[in-house]
């Protein structure tokens, strides 16, 4: 069954405009709605809106942003919100792009050094483990085996190991290995 949804009108609202908290900003505070609204509203009939909108197209993005010094006034004007208040807004936004930025690139390097990892992982599996066929030669594979598996490990689970992402696959590998080695030994 197929049912049909029409519209006659169009009801627009006009609502406040309060100091915000999203940090897509370049500077200056945020502005954002809030949800108190005039109680006086346009309405218009869909087909004399749709025939407008032809006519009168609407803003572009550029226009729709507001500069600074404008979301300054607004704020201080219209809403009276202190300057105080826009101060702490803006450098709390501040540091949340700071810490968006941080995030992707911990994010990205790190990924990069998975990466790493695993194309070497394979690499020594696939050239090196299988050449071996003595006793030593056994013991040898299974000491890099868990060499690799250890490093990897204190690379996929850096905070529950003491890893800094400074150091390489093979700086983290070497150290692993030499305590393999020695204790061994």
């Amino acid at each position: 069954m197929k049912g049909n949804v029409s519209f006659d009108r169009i009801e627009i609202r006009e609502y406040e405009q309060i100091l915000g908290d999203n940090p897509s900003v370049t500077s200056g505070p945020p502005l954002s709605l809030g949800w108190n609204y005039y109680p006086k509203h346009h309405v218009f009939d869909v087909e004399v809106y749709e025939e407008n909108k032809k006519i009168y197209p609407g803003r572009t993005r550029s226009e729709m942003q507001l500069s600074r010094r404008l979301r300054e006034r607004i704020l201080k004007r219209n809403w009276q919100v202190p300057r105080e208040e826009m101060i702490a807004m803006s450098m709390e936004v501040k540091r949340i792009q700071k810490q968006r930025i941080a995030s992707i690139k911990n994010n990205v390097a790190f990924e990069i050094t998975l990466d790493m990892l695993n194309n070497t992982k394979r690499m020594v599996a696939k050239h090196l483990l299988p050449l071996y066929s003595s006793s030593d030669e056994r013991l040898m594979e299974k000491r890099i085996k868990s060499a690799i598996l250890n490093t990897s490990k204190l690379i996929e689970e850096p905070k529950k190991a003491k890893f800094t992402r400074q150091r390489s696959f093979d700086q983290e590998f070497k150290t692993i290995w030499n305590c393999k080695t020695n204790a061994a030994a």
